[in-house]
């Protein structure tokens, strides 16, 4: 079936839009409040899709934080894999914790999920894990020392502080200082535009966008996503760079 969240009552989806809304301006403190309080919600229903969904958006938006913060996104991402119970959600879940890795040049654990994800890959071959597959093998690439490709691979990333933020990260493992500050520059500047627009939203302007889409959605099945975060309209461009949680069908 149909994730079933956003057909919740509206102060438990507002919970969980908030902690986004929240956490894509980088206000650690204030995402993090509503997101445990929407995960206390779904603990209390017992639900468990719910629960996975809320984790994978927690360590999805530590990724591009601060390196202290972003350290959270290891425990965000366990927690997602040790309620994942199909092949799909640890994919993405152990997907999620390579981008924390990478993120602070974690090489030993990059491989460690790498090596994990391939494992999965092999149990499960008639499954297309194309999700996350361009932001995983780019790290691939950078870490083995390809940085041409993994600049390259930046070109497929449309938002733009994610393709910024990937590229951040190569130029500062490769040790190019130079395009890294020239990245960075561009990538601060890139998040106070999308700040900037905003800046003027409400949750309700969240709320009616998610709900419009997810009403578009409802007659898919759920074997035909993994869970949904996406939020349509200008919310979309608020850069958690792993937001595309759609499968292939719905593209």
């Amino acid at each position: 079936d149909l994730h079933s969240f956003p057909t919740r009552r509206s102060s438990d989806l507002d919970l969980y839009l908030m902690g986004l809304f929240y956490g894509t301006r980088e206000n650690n403190k204030l995402s993090k409040e509503y997101f445990i309080k929407a995960a206390d919600k779904a603990k209390a229903l017992n639900d468990k899709n719910d629960l996975l969904l809320i984790y994978q958006t927690m360590a999805n938006i530590c990724i591009i934080n601060s390196l202290e913060e972003s350290l959270q996104g290891y425990k965000w991402a366990d927690l997602a894999y040790e309620l994942s119970e199909d092949p799909i959600d640890r994919h993405s879940s152990i997907s999620l914790k390579s981008m924390v890795a990478f993120g602070h040049n974690d090489k030993d654990m990059f491989d460690r999920c790498w090596r994990e994800l391939e494992n999965i890959k092999k149990a499960n071959p008639h499954v297309n894990f194309w999700m996350y597959s361009l932001y995983v093998n780019l790290g691939r690439h950078a870490f083995d020392g390809d940085y041409d490709q993994a600049v390259s691979m930046c070109d497929s990333i449309s938002e733009k502080v994610g393709r910024l933020y990937f590229l951040t990260q190569i130029y500062k493992l490769k040790g190019d200082l130079q395009a890294e500050n020239t990245a960075l520059v561009s990538l601060l500047k890139a998040k106070d535009e999308r700040n900037d627009d905003i800046s003027t939203l409400t949750v309700n302007d969240i709320n009616q966008d998610f709900q419009l889409k997810m009403k578009q959605l409802e007659a898919q099945k759920r074997e035909q996503f993994v869970q949904i975060v996406v939020i349509v309209g200008i919310v979309i461009a608020l850069a958690l760079v792993v937001l595309f949680f759609f499968r292939k069908k719905l593209l």
